[in-house]
């Protein structure tokens, strides 16, 4: 976008031009001891160069020795971050409800099936306390009333039906929280299955200084450079104490498609701008050049460019993303383990009654558990 703008102010102004980048590869700050910048301006200082071309932040620093243009457009600052690992599929079968839910729901099931037992065992209307010819124990069983409720959870059934109105309402009302978790469940499941969302823990400015895992990475020379090393408190000092300063010639990512596939991009903007093209302190052609890119900006053109050379698929995802999927092994490989668990639960009981009885030499009904 830079050639053209020259092109079209060289036809406009007749003139012809060379570019060179920066001999020192610096944009232009401060130097210590010394009345030049470094870099574009320092360059532009001295009028070895007649423009500086590009993307610069007009700072109240740069304008004390050379001249801006009428701005381009105006920029922000962001942080741009190692994309993360999607998260594990294979517990997200359990991924509609968060801990805290899951242990609710545990914790209502133990009381509900205490809170019917006692209501069945105490309750006068009770069959087995009537002594009903239909009667059976498993109405005053506690762990009877513990299978059933999970019988129920699970939309299986269950074997008995407590005879007294009491019990009977204190489980209708699990019955209903049941229908109710389930569906909630239900619902959610297939979007936790086909749906990979990657969350990102850095989402401003305070996220990045209050961790130390990452540390950010500043080039030398640039206006945030410059406005962090003169930061006295406040989160742009706490960025200062812990930034790695980048030289103009150190690795850094430009690559549009290696920006996009592997980096994202914070939530927080910060140290917005205006950006110009740089002249020379009174430069005598600059109101020419301020005349023609006014004139840019009222046709049109600037945008057209805009769209040209900013492709709107280049944009690095912001805050999360989701991509869609089928649903795979991973993802519901944890209800396969889980389902091992039990059945190595089943085992390890199985074991529990072969010591009772073969070891112990103990009668299966003499178990607190039966």
């Amino acid at each position: 976008m830079t050639l053209s703008i020259l092109e079209y102010f060289s036809t406009q102004l007749d003139f012809r031009f060379l570019t060179k980048d920066s001999t020192d590869g610096n944009w232009g700050s401060p130097e210590v001891n010394s009345t030049y910048f470094n870099g574009c301006v320092g360059e532009l200082q001295r009028g070895e160069v007649s423009v500086a071309a590009g993307p610069f932040t007009i700072t109240a620093a740069r304008d004390e020795v050379i001249d801006f243009s009428v701005p381009l457009f105006e920029e922000s600052n962001a942080i741009l971050l190692p994309r993360p690992a999607p998260e594990s599929k294979l517990w997200r079968v359990f991924s509609p409800f968060t801990m805290s839910v899951w242990l609710s729901i545990v914790a209502a099931l133990f009381v509900t099936t205490f809170a019917t037992w006692v209501l069945a065992y105490f309750s006068p209307f009770t069959a087995y306390n009537l002594n009903l010819e239909f009667a059976i124990a498993d109405e005053v069983w506690l762990q009877e009333y513990l299978w059933s409720a999970i019988g129920s959870f699970l939309q299986q059934g269950q074997d008995f039906y407590p005879f007294a109105m009491s019990s009977r309402t204190a489980m209708a009302f699990w019955w209903l929280l049941s229908v109710i978790i389930c569906g909630a469940f239900n619902g959610d499941l297939t979007a936790h299955l086909t749906v990979t969302v990657t969350h990102y823990p850095i989402k401003t400015l305070d996220d990045l200084t209050g961790q130390t895992e990452i540390r950010p990475y500043v080039i030398a020379g640039t206006s945030l450079h410059t406005l962090l090393l003169n930061a006295e408190s406040g989160v742009y000092k706490k960025i200062t104490e812990s930034m790695v300063e980048l030289g103009p010639y150190d690795d850094c990512p430009t690559d549009p498609e290696r920006i996009v596939l592997n980096f994202t991009m914070a939530e927080e903007l910060f140290l917005t701008a205006p950006i110009a093209l740089m002249l020379p302190d009174d430069a005598f052609y600059a109101e020419l050049f301020n005349f023609h890119m006014q004139k840019l900006h009222e046709t049109g053109q600037l945008q057209r460019w805009f769209q040209l050379y900013w492709s709107s698929d280049s944009v690095c995802s912001v805050g999360s993303s989701a991509e869609t999927d089928a649903i795979s092994l991973e993802s519901a490989g944890g209800c396969f383990i889980a389902t091992l668990c039990f059945y190595g639960l089943g085992l390890l009981i199985l074991l529990v009654e072969l010591v009772w009885t073969k070891l112990a030499k103990r009668q299966p009904l003499d178990c607190f558990f039966y």
